[in-house]
C-alpha cells in the first residue's frame, strides 16, 4: 500500500492495473482488475493495439473488477470503437457498474457498444 508520507520530490505513483486477456471463438476478453485513468490507460491502448494487430475485431472489456474509469480510460474506448468500427467488429462492455454505465451514457458510447 501507498504511504503518501514517504513519497520524495518527483515519485511517480501509478495506480495498479492488471489485464488478462482470454481468447473465445475468435473474440478477445479483456478481463480488467484495477483503475484505468490517465496514468494506466496506455498499458491498455498497447495491449489493445495487440489483439487488433492479429487480425481480431471483435472484443468484450469484462469491467466486473474494473474499479475507476477516468477520461483517459474514456479516450481509450473511443479510439478502439473507432477502429473496430473501421472494421466492422464490435465491442461489447461486460459488468459495468453504475458509474461506468452512466460514462458511456454521457460519452454517446452506450450506443456503439453491447452492454451486458
Amino acid at each position: 500500500m501507498f504511504d503518501p508520507s514517504h513519497a520524495g520530490h518527483g515519485d511517480v505513483v501509478r495506480a495498479p492495473l492488471d489485464l488478462t486477456l482470454c481468447l473465445d471463438d475468435e473474440v478477445v476478453i479483456i478481463e480488467i482488475d484495477g483503475e484505468v485513468d490517465h496514468q494506466t490507460c496506455e498499458i491498455l491502448r498497447r495491449v489493445i493495439d495487440g489483439v487488433l494487430a492479429t487480425g481480431i475485431d471483435s472484443l468484450v472489456l469484462d469491467c466486473s473488477a474494473l474499479t475507476f474509469l477516468d477520461s483517459g480510460g474514456i479516450g481509450v474506448l473511443g479510439e478502439l470503437l473507432r477502429d473496430t468500427d473501421a472494421r466492422d467488429g464490435t465491442v461489447t462492455v461486460r459488468n459495468a457498474s453504475a458509474l461506468t454505465r452512466r460514462l458511456l451514457a454521457v460519452t454517446g458510447y452506450e450506443a456503439r457498444v453491447a452492454i451486458t
